[in-house]
């Protein structure tokens, strides 16, 4: 499995309310960190690598980060505000993509 590159286990855990002492979720949310990661760079049009603050290192801008974990959030729970969870996580992109062509 591959690993998180900007978000963390315990980032993910706080987003949908998980114990960090819990560890019975920690392989499907590292699935869901890596899977919404893909899934930004695919909405996005670009890597993730080119969003991080800057004071550079892996850190990611606030907003694509938030994006980020309501998408695990989204995947973790889908009973929870569907469409609401996911509507957001693209808006909060949708000023980074790139290559529209409109």
């Amino acid at each position: 499995m591959a690993d998180p590159r900007y978000v963390t286990l315990e980032e993910a855990k706080a987003q949908v309310v998980v114990d960090e002492d819990v560890d019975i979720h920690d392989d499907r949310l590292t699935r869901l960190i890596v899977a919404a990661e893909l899934w930004a760079e695919e909405f996005l049009n670009r890597p993730l690598g080119d969003l991080v603050t800057e004071t550079g290192g892996d850190e990611l801008r606030e907003d694509v980060k938030s994006a980020v974990l309501l998408h695990v959030e989204f995947e973790f729970d889908p009973a929870a505000q569907q469409d609401k969870t996911i509507s957001a996580a693209e808006r909060l992109l949708w000023p980074h993509r790139i290559g529209l062509e409109v």
